[in-house]
């Protein structure tokens, strides 16, 4: 954050996602497909049998999906890089500076990803390009983006949808590990329909949450953990929502708290989107993908611990930067209620 505060021009905000997110966690990420190659490893965690790498296979190249030596999961791990990806291409498709450097991350990204075999961390970066893509220059904040805050909750029956559907077609069956996949949600539609058996009826714990492992406190994970016998502790194994984890945890207030958030987020975007439109089409894109692997990842609490810096830090990002705008526009001669006054609905 000194980095940011040290920066005089707004107009060189993007920069900061390059030097404090891009560049050190690409070369984390080269580190530990350089700690793979040379065949170092560390204590394994709850991961034990994960299966084949789909995508790999499907060019004639069949390996195990890799568990990192420097990463706590797999699914943990290729949620972090597909965070990184997104931004990344974001920057060297609209940004466009540092282009090498970042074509060689991009490089290690797409590699890191394939081998975890993280479908979702890969397809919604792409998808999300081509959306940024697409209304990089539309003169006002796109509307279609107001609905991100509340993509927590629709998000997972958008899912159900469009998976059924895919299941249907040849691309689903490209997508698919094995027979039925796609239909279950590689078996996250089923810990959700359990997960949703606890809210059914309302309790007054619902509000505040069961704590850390809610999901275990409540006792709704005994419904699912012969679905993982593979995991060792099954019982632990989490919703794979990131919706569903926040209410098990800390309930309605957190997940009201989470949604206020993303709605924060959304404004600061909006609020740069005609001062710094970088800075904005960046942030957008990890917006997006925040809200989209959320769906089907757990994020936050201590389920991907991977990914709780690197996606705080790129957060903190925004907070920062509207800080040091406001104060250079009060500088100027404008009070703080004005700019809050003019900022966009």
């Amino acid at each position: 954050m000194a980095i940011l505060y040290s920066k005089k021009k707004y107009a060189r905000f993007e920069n900061i996602f390059y030097f404090l997110n891009i560049l050190p966690f690409g070369i984390y990420a080269l580190i530990n497909i350089l700690l793979w190659i040379f065949e170092f490893s560390f204590e394994s965690t709850n991961e034990l049998v994960i299966g084949k790498a789909l995508l790999l296979e499907k060019f004639g190249i069949f390996v195990n999906r890799i568990k990192f030596p420097l990463a706590n999961g797999i699914n943990s791990y290729g949620t972090v890089v597909g965070g990184l990806l997104t931004i990344s291409l974001v920057y060297l498709f609209v940004v466009k500076k540092n282009k090498l450097s970042t074509m060689g991350i991009i490089t290690v990204l797409i590699t890191t990803v394939l081998l975890t075999d993280s479908r979702g961390a890969l397809i919604y970066s792409f998808l999300i390009l081509g959306a940024i893509w697409y209304y990089r220059s539309s003169k006002s904040f796109p509307a279609v983006f107001k609905i991100v805050p509340l993509m927590p909750i629709l998000g997972s029956f958008l899912l159900i949808s469009v998976t059924q559907i895919l299941s249907t077609t040849g691309l689903g069956a490209f997508l698919s590990r094995s027979s039925g996949d796609l239909e279950s949600g590689n078996g996250r539609f089923l810990i959700w329909g359990y997960s949703l058996t606890e809210f059914i009826q309302f309790k007054i714990i619902q509000v505040i949450g069961y704590g850390d492992n809610g999901h275990v406190g409540s006792g709704v994970s005994n419904l699912w953990q012969n679905m993982f016998l593979t995991y060792g502790e099954t019982t632990n194994m989490h919703p794979h929502n990131t919706t569903l984890a926040i209410l098990f945890d800390i309930g309605y207030i957190g997940l009201a708290v989470y949604i206020y958030f993303l709605w924060r987020v959304l404004t600061i975007i909006q609020k740069f989107w005609n001062i710094n439109r970088n800075f904005s089409l960046v942030m957008l894109s990890f917006l997006l993908y925040t809200v989209l692997i959320g769906i089907t990842e757990s994020l936050y609490g201590f389920y991907y611990q991977n990914s709780i810096y690197f996606f705080f830090s790129i957060f903190a990002i925004a907070f920062v930067a509207e800080t040091i705008y406001d104060r250079q526009q009060v500088k100027k001669g404008k009070s703080r209620d004005l700019i809050k006054a003019n900022w966009p609905n």
